[in-house]
């Protein structure tokens, strides 16, 4: 009972802080985008360039408290079971995030369809699949696949990259809240925890396989009927 109030406290304290500072972050970078549109011939280029870092800034600020929110209240809502095709599903996601010319994302010949709550599954492919394009951006020839094993109680999939890999060192707490390799990008580390969490709710897990430089793979399960 202790415990459960610690979570309830600790869920509403996430909704407040996140509702109080979306706001005033949103009103900052609307601010900032008029008055770099106001002043654009009076500003030197270090002006524009130090606007541009605020307004970037702000965008990154936006999506931590986004990320905080989404992993606080996960488990929260209960969303109906839909039957759908996870390829059709996979390749919508590909459609909604930015994946540069030079990453191919591949997809197992057998994947299946779904009984399942659409919405969260893709919540965690698309965290996945951010991962692997920042890992892999560099390359000339980014890979990602998707991989199934067909199986009678979990759903079993595997997400590969032949990017920069994760060291040995740091694999252990990559799944942790705010845990990331780099700062120069958009990153908040919340993606990892998020899937993380889904694992979690429906009595599965997630691990990962990497090797620097070579790329990382992760494996997820998913119990059929929870």
């Amino acid at each position: 009972a202790h415990l459960e109030n610690q979570n309830e406290s600790l869920n509403n304290y996430a909704h407040m802080v996140s509702h109080d500072l979306r706001s005033p972050i949103r009103n900052i970078s609307a601010l900032m985008n008029w008055i770099m549109e106001d002043e654009k011939d009076n500003f030197s280029q270090t002006s524009k360039d130090n606007c541009l870092l605020v307004s970037e800034n702000l965008i990154k600020m936006d999506k931590l408290v986004t990320g905080i929110l989404n992993h606080a209240t996960m488990g929260e809502t209960k969303e109906h079971r839909v039957l759908f095709s996870l390829e059709e599903s996979l390749r919508d996601i590909e459609k909604t995030i930015y994946v540069p010319e030079n990453v191919t994302f591949k997809y197992a010949n057998n994947l299946p369809k779904m009984e399942f709550e659409r919405e969260r599954l893709e919540q965690l492919f698309m965290n996945l699949f951010l991962n692997a394009i920042t890992a892999t951006e560099h390359l000339e020839n980014g890979i990602v696949e998707v991989g199934y094993e067909p199986d009678d109680m979990f759903w079993k999939f595997s997400v590969r990259d032949n990017g920069k890999g994760i060291p040995a060192k740091h694999q252990e707490g990559i799944f942790q809240m705010f845990k990331k390799l780099e700062t120069t990008n958009n990153a908040t580390g919340i993606g990892l925890a998020i899937v993380k969490k889904i694992t979690v709710l429906y009595e599965g897990s997630v691990w990962l396989e990497s090797e620097e430089n070579v790329g990382t793979t992760f494996f997820i399960t998913l119990k059929k009927n929870t």
